[in-house]
């Protein structure tokens, strides 16, 4: 039992390296098949995706753990069943609203931006958060199942799935290659969403039933948890968004002049 424990350990740990390995080659081929102007366009596009995906997104993943456990232990089925809709429906809806979001700014982007083509990408990535809304809640139930190795086996293959799409669609821009980035993620969800409800079904059988005296709980472990996983998560979007806004053209003939002025 402890041998079989620690290969699952072991190829979880390696494959989730190998998801970090596909992240990282990616940007490296996105940042060479681009060139640096269309590379800061795609850049820009992935970051405002990534600031609303985190801001409209609650983070229901860690109580789907923590009280799908818990009715696991207790043999409770049917509000396992409720609970697991419930946190689905909240993530589509955060999805739906950040895709909304996104296509409401992308005619303003290349204002924002000062950067011709931020709109065309960001029209072609907005789909990206309800794409990816219901992935974490199909792999949740991976965990309940104790297969951590498998939730590893999904994550490097979506990320490989990523890669491919970026090498594929990077030499002809940046637009067509979040488009294919898109597409890449839509297949993932879809894989892992079904592996979830297969693994789900896998449970014995019962009807939903209320969450009853557990929703003040659950409510305040999404609440806690969104804000914890949102203010670090938030550093990585938001700060190269604000730079991409004040080092915009106009930004940088206004310092120009200034230096000069401050030289003559």
């Amino acid at each position: 039992m402890s041998s079989r424990l620690l290969r699952r350990r072991s190829a979880t740990a390696a494959w989730i390296y190998a998801a970090v390995a596909c992240g990282i080659l990616g940007r490296i081929v996105a940042a060479r098949q681009l060139g640096l102007e269309e590379f800061g366009v795609f850049a820009t596009a992935l970051f405002a995706v990534g600031f609303f995906q985190i801001l409209l997104d609650l983070t229901v993943e860690e109580s789907l753990t923590k009280y799908g456990f818990r009715y696991v232990a207790s043999q409770d089925w049917g509000r396992l069943r409720r609970l697991f809709r419930q946190a689905l429906l909240i993530k589509i809806v955060g999805g739906v609203l950040a895709t909304v979001l996104l296509v409401l700014i992308a005619p303003f982007a290349d204002r924002i931006f000062d950067e011709a083509g931020v709109e065309q990408a960001l029209l072609a990535a907005a789909l990206l958060p309800l794409v990816q809304s219901s992935e974490n809640v199909g792999a949740t139930v991976l965990l309940l199942h104790s297969r951590y190795d498998l939730r590893g086996v999904y994550q490097a293959g979506s990320a490989a799935l990523r890669l491919l799409a970026i090498f594929v669609a990077a030499p002809y821009g940046a637009t067509e290659t979040l488009v294919a980035i898109v597409i890449a993620q839509l297949v993932s969800t879809v894989a892992i969403t079904f592996v979830g409800t297969v693994a789900l079904r896998r449970f014995p059988a019962a009807p939903p039933r209320p969450l009853g005296e557990d929703v003040p709980g659950i409510r305040s472990f999404v609440v806690q948890s969104s804000i914890a996983t949102g203010v670090i998560s938030l550093r990585t979007t938001l700060v190269p968004l604000v730079l991409g806004i004040v080092t915009s053209r106009p930004f940088q003939m206004r310092s120009t002049s200034i230096t000069q002025e401050a030289r003559k």
